[in-house]
């Protein structure tokens, strides 16, 4: 029993650590100015991340194949599938579209709504000399 438990010590770590979670970093730039996107969605499933200020980003993922979903407000979706293998480190630079969005026209018209002079309601102070 007692070697029974000795093994499970030093055998049961290594098995935790044979998982090696691997990175995929890169940047998400604007396509047509080159712009680096500030807060710009990079999703793999249930996981993301978003860039950082200097339009960085960085995704720590097990060896295997992902779709990743890449998105900013404003901009087209880009969906990208990516291949990850055991003790690779993966930069990757994005590029996004503009996206023009048409909403339909809004007409703002104005018109005089008169309220009885009895309704108004005025503060009214007296001054004396």
């Amino acid at each position: 029993m007692k070697l029974l438990t000795i093994f499970l010590l030093f055998i049961t770590p290594t098995l935790f650590f044979r998982v090696k979670r691997l990175t995929l970093q890169g940047t998400v730039k604007d396509g047509t100015t080159g712009d680096l996107l500030i807060g710009a969605n990079l999703l793999v499933g249930e996981t993301g991340t978003v860039t950082e200020a200097n339009g960085t980003y960085a995704l720590y993922l097990n060896p295997g194949k992902y779709k990743l979903e890449i998105s900013y407000i404003g901009y087209q979706k880009l969906m990208v599938t990516i291949e990850v293998k055991e003790n690779d480190q993966i930069t990757r630079d994005f590029s996004l579209e503009a996206e023009e969005l048409l909403l339909q026209t809004t007409t703002v018209t104005s018109g005089r709504y008169e309220k009885p002079l009895a309704e108004v309601t005025v503060s009214l102070e007296v001054l004396k000399p």
